[in-house]
């Protein structure tokens, strides 16, 4: 999937993202001032850090410059801003955040591995990145898509890597398969909502595959995948393999989102 267009339905991508790491069986209750820490930290761009909380009954609230506003009322998590389209939107428990904000408690067992997105993998950056710009050195046919001359390299970007993250997540946490995630965002409203200004943005999908070197080959030989991979207009990359449990259709989760900031 590629595109140059602004992404769209932010305010659903909103709830993805923020969702992305749900665990059911955890117990901590995050408090308010801790989500909207975390929000900070992780959202940068759609809750910058300095407002207060206040209290303004029956909502314990933050309003942040950008003109949005995160609230905590009945155990419920609430935004409201331009990022919702200025409707009120409930995000659920707070309780399902915890495993993001307090990953070390009851029930986020594993959770906190700096190695979740990786599937485990060794070497998981350095050989993605090697094996995608070994191929756009030697240059590619792509079948229906045309043929590709040989074109730059491509670096890793964390921030677009929090997106394809959270794309790997609500597919094996949901149990399907599309670049449309569970609540209907783009890969172009993941990447926004991730911090990434971006220009251009591509994103590719596996399952099932369980090394890098088998990912890319299939990629390599679909006609779409294998296009995005060799498109000269992208400077960036990010990739992100996640687990899945034997309540899911495959044992892993690709994203890959390739892009080119603004």
């Amino acid at each position: 999937m590629s595109t140059n267009r602004h992404g769209r339905n932010l305010c659903t991508a909103v709830a993805a993202a923020l969702l992305a790491s749900l665990t059911a069986t955890a117990q901590t209750i995050p408090t308010a001032d801790q989500l909207f820490n975390w929000a900070e930290g992780s959202y940068s761009t759609v809750f910058p850090a300095g407002p207060t909380s206040q209290f303004i009954a029956p909502y314990t609230v933050r309003a942040y410059s950008t003109g949005n506003y995160l609230g905590v009322a009945n155990g419920r998590v609430y935004v409201l801003g331009p990022v919702s389209g200025n409707q009120l939107l409930d995000l659920g428990p707070v309780t399902q955040f915890t495993c993001q904000i307090l990953p070390m408690s009851t029930g986020c067992a594993g959770t906190a591995s700096t190695d979740r997105s990786t599937c485990d993998l060794p070497n998981f950056q350095s050989d993605l990145l090697n094996a995608v710009n070994q191929r756009r050195a030697a240059g590619a046919q792509c079948g229906s898509s045309g043929s590709f001359a040989a074109t730059t390299n491509l670096g890793w970007n964390t921030t677009m890597g929090a997106a394809a993250l959270a794309h790997s997540d609500d597919m094996q946490q949901r149990n399907f398969f599309s670049h449309s995630g569970s609540n209907g965002s783009d890969p172009g409203d993941r990447l926004t909502l991730a911090g990434y200004n971006w220009q251009t943005y591509g994103e590719n999908i596996a399952a099932g595959q369980s090394t890098v070197q088998s990912v890319v080959n299939g990629w390599m030989n679909s006609p779409g995948h294998c296009a995005n991979i060799m498109n000269p207009n992208f400077r960036e990359i990010a990739v992100a393999c996640v687990k899945g449990s034997a309540n899911n259709t495959y044992n892993t989760y690709w994203t890959m989102v390739l892009g080119t900031a603004r």
